[in-house]
């Protein structure tokens, strides 16, 4: 569950159009092989586990291709979990998401194979909804995901609700905090469609939170998601996005806000990394003429996370 930041762009896998009838509601009950046959999985061959030990192995036989995997997960964690060390019930949530994800990867896979069917979800009219869409969104939302639009295609995504409903109270304290920011920016998303939503003095404290968390938790079991994001925030003030870029097109010259957000960190985060960061860039780009040049692209480029 990386805090990741909405991005303008997120990859979806694009496959060739064979959906066949109600595939993918199908899919969400009983799984699916290529060419759209229906299979039934086989019943689960482990007992609900009562150990922490036992949860692993446990959640890793469950079927990918079948989303009520996900309430068996989130039952044995529940019971495996009731009597273990906060960092156990971590270590336990985090291989919760990693199971989580593949479903996702599993459901987005399918939902991009007919993106139209969606396209009426769109509408904030829901009587402009296909029903059967709609039942699938459904459908997605009572296991613990969410059915978005992201410049226009569909997008499935983990419901921070579910999480917090069904984990938070056995969270570490640090692993609440990590997740009360995380539920944050997923329900205020600083960008959306390669466009910034909100003043970029509001990215840079973000900036600063992600700085501060990772240098007050180094053992954190997230703490690879928490520096991705830190990382992530630094490249959109220093470029921004291409919808809301940091040079103007037209004649490459850096505009005034982001100026302005560079001179802020430095002057109310002094001694941060981040500080340090655009004290320097924005010596270089003084000496630029606030221009893009190749030695500013040559200074942005070391900090590319792609």
């Amino acid at each position: 569950m990386a805090a990741a930041p909405e991005t303008g762009k997120r990859m979806m896998i694009r496959t060739p159009k064979m959906f066949c009838a109600a595939l993918l509601a199908v899919a969400l009950v009983a799984g699916c092989q290529d060419g759209g046959k229906q299979v039934t999985p086989e019943p689960d061959k482990a007992a609900v586990p009562q150990r922490a030990a036992d949860y692993f192995p446990y959640v890793d036989q469950l079927d990918r291709g079948e989303i009520t995997s996900i309430a068996r997960a989130v039952e044995a964690y529940q019971s495996a979990f009731a009597d273990a060390t906060p960092g156990e019930r971590d270590s336990g949530y985090v291989h919760f998401l990693n199971f989580q994800l593949e479903v996702e990867t599993r459901l987005n896979n399918l939902v991009s194979r007919d993106p139209g069917r969606f396209a009426s979800l769109a509408h904030s009219d829901s009587a402009l909804h296909d029903t059967s869409a709609a039942e699938i969104a459904g459908r997605l939302q009572e296991f613990g995901y969410a059915l978005v639009f992201d410049e226009g295609q569909p997008l499935v995504i983990n419901d921070p609700v579910y999480l917090r409903r069904h984990f938070y109270a056995a969270m570490s304290p640090v692993m609440k905090a990590y997740f009360d920011q995380f539920e944050l920016e997923r329900k205020q998303p600083f960008a959306a469609d390669g466009a910034l939503l909100m003043p970029l003095p509001d990215i840079a404290a973000r900036l600063i939170f992600w700085e501060k968390f990772v240098d007050a938790h180094p053992g954190f079991i997230l703490m690879e998601e928490a520096s991705l994001t830190y990382s992530y925030y630094v490249l959109v003030l220093l470029i921004g996005m291409d919808n809301t870029p940091a040079f103007d097109y037209q004649n490459q010259t850096l505009r005034k806000n982001f100026r302005d957000v560079y001179q802020l960190v430095v002057s109310k985060y002094p001694g941060s990394s981040s500080a340090a960061i655009f004290q320097e860039y924005l010596k270089l780009l003084r000496s630029s003429g606030w221009k893009q040049t190749e030695q500013v692209d040559e200074f942005v480029r070391q900090f590319a996370i792609l």
